[in-house]
């Protein structure tokens, strides 16, 4: 118990500003107005002193010869925000200490089509803005060119514009000195806790109590039993297991473990399905018939047995708990899962087995028996290796191939003191994702493009680089499909959805600091037909893998690989637009000697 207290539950459009020999005489001022003045006492915000009179400027080369793509957009941003060396072959930023902040909006549904194309595909070079459509005059009005991009992906899969454009890859000193930080870190079991994006995208059943659940959400899971708060002795953090067979309704829970810190074996139970077995698959479960025979114990009495053992205050580790939890019938707030803790080799999506973690980074085999899997076994691998993980940082098992381009940011300094201090650059992501910020960015979580604009507003000035992602467009040609919790507006027609983004992107521009670099990016196409061709696919392979029998199925033949290929190509095709907008106007108290 000393043990689980000490590593683990410790508490814890314009011409360029300058100064023209036609200005007015700057009046002088007394050295006591001066420090009355002084960005220390009021708090002012002032750029250094020689950036001052040096306006930013930012234009395209042109000889550009190939189609650029979202990490080149990528390295545009670095080289203005950060110590990036690298400098953008394909565009000129003079003076980029002066740009006072990046912003970044992604605008999905906004094509080829708006200019008057069919596609970009075939074109490499920047094209004239002045064939955007009509409703879209911001557009002509303070952007020069439109850039055909290439998005990432592969000819079966498009990948996330937003992920390649905030993952910088990472060199191997990089790596070496991450590791190093993180593990100088101190890490304690809540750092490890599953958010609620994690609960959902891996399939857990969400308890009343993790932070920002939705009655929505609960309803999915409402026949299931939460574990409540109580007091009680011993352990607090334990390890979950479950064994399972095959039987006439599916899955079928048949044995229960669970842990404690040190290991000892609170429950080790065997359960009698209220149906028929049809596989034991003791290759992997260790149950047989005769393991089970005179076994009376229902799930009912296991569910009893662990809300009256563990409470919702306490943390449950497992490796892929999901499919325990939900096999229980049970929703616990406090879940840490190894799967999720360490990566697989390859990296994400990928998962890693309990057997190859404990092999990888304890030297440890497991679940070699040929009777099967021991559900005590894979408890207590499941808790050393959560002990090593708070031994030695966040990042210990993780692939370290990127960080974000927020983090990267975040390691240099804003141009302009606060309050006479020098602080880190920071970043903002307001967008329609429920996903959680780090400790180098901030996230708004909105429901509707005009409460992202109004956010980004009341926001914008404390932020260095921005990144938004208006959907209604998106939505309104049915290329995505939002929550239920979204307020987006239905517009009544193609040219009502281009006023109202024309709108929106007005009053970005207008609110932007100035000097802002902003840029827009179309992000992913219509990827319907490319998940459509996928499911096929998909099916088609796992009937094959079955037993080889395709019958019932749709072919996958070569006409539907080169279907795949153009529709994956189709949605690929992008485009971006950047423009600069310049300050118009000096502080004359900001260049005071």
């Amino acid at each position: 118990m000393k043990s689980e207290k000490k590593i683990g539950e410790s508490s814890s459009s314009s011409s360029s500003s300058s100064i023209r020999q036609t200005s007015p005489p700057i009046p002088t001022t007394s050295k006591k107005q001066k420090r009355r003045r002084s960005s220390v006492q009021q708090g002012t915000q002032l750029r250094k002193k020689k950036f001052l009179s040096d306006s930013p400027e930012f234009s395209l080369n042109q000889d550009i010869s190939s189609k650029l793509s979202i990490s080149d957009v990528r390295s545009l941003i670095l080289w203005t925000m950060s110590d990036f060396t690298d400098q953008p072959k394909w565009c000129t930023v003079e003076n980029r200490k002066s740009v006072s902040q990046v912003i970044v909006i992604f605008v999905p549904g906004l094509t080829s089509e708006e200019f008057g194309l069919s596609t970009f595909s075939d074109i490499k070079k920047p094209l004239p803005t002045s064939s955007v459509c009509n409703e879209l005059s911001f557009i002509s009005q303070r952007f020069q060119q439109v850039i055909p991009l290439l998005l990432p992906g592969s000819n079966k899969a498009v990948y996330s514009s937003f992920l390649a454009l905030t993952q910088v890859t990472l060199s191997k000193k990089e790596k070496k000195k991450l590791l190093k930080d993180s593990k100088q870190h101190k890490v304690i079991l809540p750092d490890l806790y599953l958010t609620l994006d994690d609960f959902i995208s891996n399939n857990y059943p969400v308890h009343s109590e993790v932070p920002g659940v939705t009655e929505e959400i609960l309803a999915k899971t409402a026949d299931y039993k939460d574990t409540i708060k109580f007091d009680h002795e011993g352990s607090h953090t334990f390890a979950l297991d479950c064994e399972m067979c095959i039987g006439t309704t599916g899955k079928v829970l048949t044995r229960v473990s669970l842990t404690d810190f040190n290991n000892n074996v609170i429950i080790d139970e065997f359960v009698k399905p209220d149906c028929e077995i049809v596989d034991y698959v003791t290759r992997y479960s260790g149950i047989t018939e005769e393991k089970l025979n005179g076994i009376t114990t229902t799930l009912s009495d296991i569910q009893d047995l662990l809300l009256k053992t563990v409470s919702s205050d306490d943390v449950l580790i497992g490796h892929s708990l999901e499919s325990d939890l939900n096999v229980l019938k049970l929703r616990h707030p406090k879940v840490i899962d190894t799967a999720l803790c360490y990566d697989h080799v390859r990296g994400p999506p990928l998962k890693a087995s309990l057997k190859s973690l404990m092999e990888l980074h304890l030297k440890t085999i497991i679940q070699n028996k040929e009777t099967g899997h021991e559900s005590i076994e894979d408890c207590i691998s499941c808790m050393e290796l959560v002990k090593l993980k708070l031994q030695n940082g966040l990042l210990f098992g993780k692939v370290l191939e990127q960080e974000s381009i927020f983090k990267r940011i975040s390691n240099v300094n804003k141009m302009r003191l606060i309050d006479g201090v020098k602080k880190p650059k920071s970043s903002l992501c307001i967008d329609y994702a429920a996903v959680k910020g780090s400790r180098d960015e901030v996230r708004v979580q909105c429901f509707s493009d005009d409460s992202i604009v109004e956010n980004f507003k009341l926001h914008q000035k404390e932020h260095d680089l921005i990144l938004l992602r208006l959907r209604e467009l998106e939505v309104y040609k049915g290329f995505g499909i939002l929550s239920k919790q979204s307020t987006i507006p239905d517009p009544q027609s193609i040219h009502e959805a281009y006023s109202n983004l024309n709108r929106r992107l007005s009053d970005i521009y207008e609110s932007a600091s100035n000097n802002s670099l902003i840029i827009i990016c179309s992000g992913n196409g219509d990827c319907r037909k490319v998940g459509e061709l996928q499911k096929i696919h998909k099916l088609y392979q796992s009937e094959f893998n079955k037993d080889g029998n395709k019958s019932g199925v749709e072919e996958w033949t070569l006409d539907k690989i080169e279907e795949l290929n153009k529709a994956v190509n189709a949605a690929r095709d992008s485009l971006c637009l950047i423009t600069l907008k310049k300050d118009d106007s000096i502080d004359e108290e900001a260049i005071e000697e």
